[in-house]
């Protein structure tokens, strides 16, 4: 066979197809419009019976006048002459394929035959015939081909898609356009579920179909419409919940959804448009109790319910105070009658817990006062205003708290004040021997400490000839202050105070004394 032009053939060849036994022979397509003139640029498109395109041609691009014959190859092999066409197929035997072209195709059964067949199949005036010198091939029928446009996305105008069980990439903002003639339908549409994009896992919820809920299932069927399926996420949002506890860190306990979990907690998926809830905990860490303060957004509620937009972390933040579980504040209410008031509290098991102050108040009229200040290591502290009495009226409850200070936040515990029946003391020294008080008048202000030298401990005394704020310190030769003793209003009166200088090194130091107007400064020395 000759051809004396070359015109009008596309054709890819299949690489995908194994023919066993091959089709052997020659199938020669014309296209025409009138007379013997052929059409350019037309798309000749072969499916397999499971509507799988197996090969592919356009024919030239020009419309020129016929001297031959257009045709497709169906050994896979050349043709004779190199200027005659390219090969198409190769086709197996016993196999039924579908040829398209335009809006119409042709359905064709390739038999067996012995020899070489030569058939012709002729398109002209949007209709398929068979030349049927040898019956190799059949054509079974035909009919309109009527193309859809079938447009797949995702919401997020990105990401992945299965067509036809074939996965396409990248699919971009206007997602996958796909043209399918009528009779190749259904086609499927599959999800891709767990999608990263844009900072969020993305979580199939359903299809919709030109805007409107088509199938919930991530794999859906589509039949002969034109239209836009769009594959519908929520964005998996990830939180995070801590506790912030100044000087401490981030430990303790926090609840997410009524669960107890470690702070900071793990990672917590909440789905777009659903909600967590998330609750702060009371907690004691090393013997400083934390109250609820805020959240890093602002939010004051110690318990709330978050629908979250983002990825986000969520900080309580707290303030601490001395916890008074450990203080077991109790009097020498078994001493005799008359005797002075005394407190004894146990020590604090924070090392940041460097003072206390003792509070008190008397009666049902009284008010709450400072009376005293105290410093860590000491546990006890005797009030000369007072004295046990077996009197139990409302009127003689006296009432005291011994409040930690807690350095680190500058907190103080919170008040916890416990009584004991006591009745005013005007009398300040017991004199020996004595069962009662015997006042003694004082005319001036000192201060003196025994021993002196001292390792570690100095008994400081000091007297008050009227009542006064009083403030005893003790000072480093730099001047730095190094222990403050004593700053508390005091009644006229003889008083002592112990310095402990078991955390400073040996040398001189300064003990000063202020109240009202007077002011003294001795020299005191440690020598260990």
């Amino acid at each position: 066979m000759k051809i004396k032009q070359v015109f009008f053939m596309l054709i890819f060849i299949l690489t995908n197809i194994s023919a066993n036994p091959l089709a052997e022979g020659e199938m020669w397509i014309r296209v025409s419009d009138y007379l013997d003139n052929l059409r350019g640029g037309v798309t000749i498109t072969v499916y397999d019976i499971n509507w799988q395109i197996v090969d592919m041609g356009i024919t030239a691009s020009t419309t020129v006048e016929q001297y031959g014959n257009a045709f497709i190859w169906m050994d896979g092999e050349p043709v004779s002459t190199s200027d005659s066409a390219y090969a198409m197929g190769p086709l197996e035997y016993e196999e039924t394929y579908y040829f398209v072209i335009d809006n119409k195709y042709a359905k064709i059964h390739v038999g067996e035959h012995s020899q070489t067949p030569d058939e012709h199949l002729y398109f002209k005036n949007n209709t398929f015939t068979l030349n049927p010198t040898h019956n190799t091939f059949t054509l079974v029928s035909q009919a309109d081909w009527n193309v859809k446009t079938v447009v797949v996305k995702n919401s997020f105008n990105a990401g992945n898609v299965k067509i036809d069980n074939t996965l396409h990439t990248n699919i971009g903002t206007n997602g996958l356009t796909k043209i399918f003639g009528e009779p190749t339908f259904p086609h499927t549409l599959e999800a891709i579920d767990n999608q990263s994009y844009d900072n969020y896992l993305r979580k199939f919820q359903s299809w919709s179909k030109n805007g409107s809920y088509y199938a919930s299932n991530k794999t859906a069927s589509i039949t002969a419409v034109s239209a836009t399926y769009t594959a519908n996420f929520l964005n998996q949002f990830n939180l995070t919940f801590k506790n912030s506890f100044v000087g401490v860190g981030n430990g303790g306990t926090i609840k997410v959804n009524g669960i107890t979990e470690s702070s900071p907690t793990i990672e917590h998926h909440v789905l777009q448009f659903n909600s967590i809830t998330v609750e702060t905990v009371y907690q004691v860490i090393n013997g400083i109790e934390y109250l609820f303060k805020e959240w890093n957004d602002g939010v004051t509620s110690s318990s709330r319910t978050i629908t979250p937009t983002d990825n986000k972390n969520f900080t309580a933040s707290f303030t601490g105070r001395p916890y008074n579980g450990y203080r077991n504040l109790h009097f020498n209410d078994s001493d005799p009658v008359g005797t002075p008031i005394k407190l004894f509290w146990n020590e604090h098991p924070n090392k940041k817990v460097t003072k206390y102050q003792i509070w008190r108040k008397h009666g049902k009229s009284g008010s709450y006062q400072l009376i005293a200040t105290k410093y860590r290591g000491t546990t006890t502290y005797t009030d000369y205003d007072y004295s046990i009495t077996h009197n139990t009226s409302t009127d003689n409850l006296t009432w005291y708290d011994v409040r930690a200070y807690y350095s680190t936040e500058e907190s103080y515990a919170e008040p916890d004040y416990k009584a004991i029946y006591g009745e005013m003391l005007f009398k300040h020294n017991r004199g020996k021997g004595d069962s009662i008080y015997a006042q003694i008048s004082i005319n001036e202000n000192n201060i003196t400490n025994f021993p002196n030298p001292f390792n570690p401990t100095t008994e400081v005394s000091y007297q008050l000839k009227e009542s006064g704020h009083v403030t005893i310190k003790v000072y480093d030769v730099l001047g730095k202050e190094v222990a403050n003793l004593v700053d508390e209003v005091k009644p006229s009166g003889k008083y002592n105070v112990t310095f402990n200088g078991a955390e400073l090194s040996s040398g001189i130091y300064f003990i000063s004394m202020r109240v009202n107007n007077f002011y003294k400064t001795q020299k005191i020395i440690l020598a260990k």
